[in-house]
């Protein structure tokens, strides 16, 4: 869903960017330095900055890297970690006090 972005981390360098939804069942995550350390096959994790998302919670794998120096910023294609055509059940939780 375009609509949808959540803070994310690639866990093995801690580069940090927003992962926003696309079209054709991929994310890309945006917002990335130039020089930023990404590589394929890079595990990205939730990145914590909200309360109700905890930090660490799989969120997909680089599929490409995208660098352009023109602009001076970098951004990854990434698979998500779920098949959302597939999650029968899903749990909400509210944050306390609601």
């Amino acid at each position: 869903d375009s609509e949808s972005r959540i803070g994310g981390l690639i866990e093995r360098s801690r580069e940090m960017g927003l992962l926003v939804g696309r079209t054709r069942g991929v994310c890309e995550l945006i917002y990335l330095d130039a020089d930023a350390d990404v590589q394929e096959q890079d595990r990205v994790v939730s990145a914590g900055l909200n309360p109700q998302t905890p930090k660490g919670l799989l969120l997909g794998t680089v599929h490409r890297v995208i660098r352009d120096p023109l602009r001076g910023m970098t951004k990854a294609e990434v698979i998500p970690a779920v098949r959302f055509g597939r999650i029968e059940d899903v749990l909400c939780l509210l944050p306390q006090g609601s």
